[in-house]
């Protein structure tokens, strides 16, 4: 099922039960039907490949190992710091400082894990898009109309700290290597342009209707004069 939600943020996203948003701004900037199937099979993508479950499951391991960190993280402080700081256990108000600090450390050494594990079934979601939905070059487009508010190339080490999406430069590379690779060797398609209205239907023709005769076979050409002969090797 697919929904529209009156939002300008570019963005689209599935979620449990194979429920798929859309939000308007995203599909404002569009400019063909290549674009929208590309962004459904990646979406559709994500919930065929259980992305959206493994995620609840990796962020409630994050959750339970953040409390473990703020729980002997806070009680080793407290006790070589607490009588400086004034600090008389867990529940003292005073201590709210050191756990904000605390989760601050701990966000930035767990977000290139959980970016890294986000920016992975991102991937798996663009491989399965571009397989179900064959439209390499609209994908192209909307990853390309992604730079207007997140870097196009960044370095590999910006990508891995603050990108839990793939770069548009890894996107737009991915789906032309696909392109190369998939419909390289697809056959031409027939023209789909229509036959005027009323033209009459003719039966193709047989070769005693056309009248064709046998080509004349070839004659030996007569030999060239000496005086032209001489000219054309100078």
């Amino acid at each position: 099922h697919f929904f529209i939600i009156n939002e300008n943020e570019f963005n689209a996203f599935a979620a449990p039960s194979g429920l798929i948003f859309f939000n308007s701004g995203l599909i404002g900037t569009m400019n063909s039907e290549d674009e929208l199937v590309s962004v459904m099979a990646h979406e559709i993508g994500h919930y065929a490949l259980g992305h959206i479950y493994e995620m609840i499951i990796v962020m409630a391991v994050v959750a339970a190992v953040s409390f473990l960190f703020i729980d002997i993280g806070f009680g080793t402080l407290n006790g070589l710091f607490g009588q400086w700081w004034g600090i008389r256990d867990f529940g003292d108000t005073a201590g709210l400082p050191v756990l904000v600090i605390m989760l601050s450390v701990f966000g930035l050494l767990t977000t290139p894990v959980t970016n890294s594990i986000i920016r992975t079934n991102e991937a798996e979601a663009d491989i399965f898009g571009l397989n179900a939905a064959r439209e390499p070059d609209g994908f192209a487009t909307i990853a390309l109309k992604l730079s207007e508010y997140r870097k196009l190339d960044p370095t590999p080490l910006e990508e891995v700290i603050f990108f839990d999406h793939p770069s548009g430069r890894s996107r737009i590379s991915m789906a032309m290597r696909w392109k190369a690779e998939n419909l390289s060797d697809a056959p031409s398609q027939v023209s789909e342009t229509p036959a005027p209205v009323g033209a009459p239907l003719m039966a193709p023709a047989s070769s005693s209707e056309l009248n064709m005769e046998e080509p004349p076979a070839f004659q030996d050409s007569p030999a060239m004069p000496a005086s032209l002969e001489s000219a054309a090797v100078q």
